[in-house]
């Protein structure tokens, strides 16, 4: 059976701090500390300890040890009073030994208990800085170590969410937009990146409506964002419908280069395997438009891995007479070539140069053929 506790002993709010001054030709040994008859501290000479004590009152005696551990012959102990209360108080000791005397300095002083509730508000507030502060790392450097960090903390995010803490709808969003940006980049994880996606955009939906107008608009660019995540992942997973469905939701003036060339590659391949050649046309024109674009290299994994599909789907289909008869261009090998050729050159990560490489080759051989 459990010991009832005492509750006025776990109200530790006073700190009682023993200084022994330094004295060249003091005793070697110890000085022992008791409260209320227990030892609490044992100091060196020139030390100085504090430990937490309660509210009540509490005799104290200071015993000088032989260096062998036991009481120092011909030294009477020291003793003091710590009132009860919230007061501070000083009080100075002396322990003789003829000439000889070692000053102890007592110390007790009082620290008001933190309230609680402040406590907790204070520590979801700091949470909450330091996800964004992460956040902000990770988007503008793409930090390895920042993401890891939001891996450790989101926990903690979905605690305070669930206790709905203020404002924490938005942090919740941030950082599990955060968490799909790294499982369909540096942590390659496509069922990871699903599952965080759509708390992030479940989260981004309920807490745009409480914002400002302005707020509103950044807020809303990074939905776009996790809709092309989504998108993105279901393209993977190969539900064409589903990725076409999501990247529908997103404003036609909010399409950059990735989006429009993730567009370009779902209708590529709806068009293809689902015989709906009404979409070729369409499909090609954003290709032509992201190959406009795509002037300088891409700052995500996720997004090369989506610009080399659309030119290795556009060498695919482009090159096939049935497919070209639903476009107004006629497929040219040597300007095949030149495309993706240049799109090579743009791409940072060895294995997608390696990827559209191959491609290039397939063109290269129907122009030798050709020729």
């Amino acid at each position: 059976m459990r010991r009832p506790e005492n509750k006025e002993a776990r109200c530790m709010n006073r700190t009682l701090t023993i200084t022994r001054k330094k004295n060249l030709q003091a005793s070697l040994g110890k000085l022992a500390v008791k409260l209320d008859g227990q030892v609490v501290a044992k100091i060196d000479n020139g030390e100085t300890q504090s430990f937490p004590i309660d509210e009540r009152s509490h005799e104290m005696e200071l015993v000088m040890l032989s260096a062998f551990g036991a009481p120092a012959k011909g030294l009477d102990p020291a003793n003091a009073s710590i009132t009860a209360g919230k007061n501070d108080c000083t009080v100075t000791v002396s322990l003789s030994m003829g000439l000889i005397k070692s000053r102890i300095q007592v110390e007790c002083t009082y620290a008001a208990p933190k309230d609680q509730g402040t406590s907790a508000q204070a520590q979801a507030e700091q949470h909450a800085a330091r996800v964004m502060e992460l956040a902000g790392q990770y988007l503008k450097t793409g930090s390895e170590q920042a993401s890891e960090e939001l891996v450790d903390l989101y926990e903690t995010t979905e605690e305070y969410c669930a206790k709905k803490v203020a404002d924490y709808e938005g942090v919740k969003a941030i950082h599990a937009h955060m968490l799909a940006l790294r499982y369909v980049n540096e942590a390659y994880n496509p069922s990871k990146a699903l599952a965080y996606a759509h708390i992030a955009e479940l989260a981004y939906t309920a807490y745009l409506p409480v914002l400002p107008a302005e707020q509103q608009k950044t807020t809303q660019v990074y939905l776009y964002q996790v809709w092309q995540i989504l998108a993105y992942v279901d393209y993977v997973n190969d539900d064409l419908h589903g990725a076409y469905q999501w990247l529908k939701k997103i404003p036609p003036e909010a399409f950059d280069l990735s989006k429009v060339a993730l567009s370009a590659t779902v209708l590529f391949r709806l068009a293809y395997e689902e015989g709906q050649n009404e979409r070729f046309s369409h499909a090609f024109k954003l290709f032509l438009a992201m190959d406009q674009m795509f002037t300088e290299p891409v700052r995500y994994p996720f997004e090369e891995d989506i610009l080399r599909s659309a030119y290795s789907l556009y060498e695919m289909y482009y090159g096939d007479k049935n497919v070209g008869q639903q476009v107004s261009v006629a497929y040219d090998p040597n300007r095949s070539v030149a495309i993706l050729t240049r799109a090579r050159d743009l791409l940072k990560d060895s294995q997608q140069k390696a990827w559209l490489q191959e491609d290039i080759d397939k063109a290269l051989a129907k122009a030798q053929a050709e020729a």
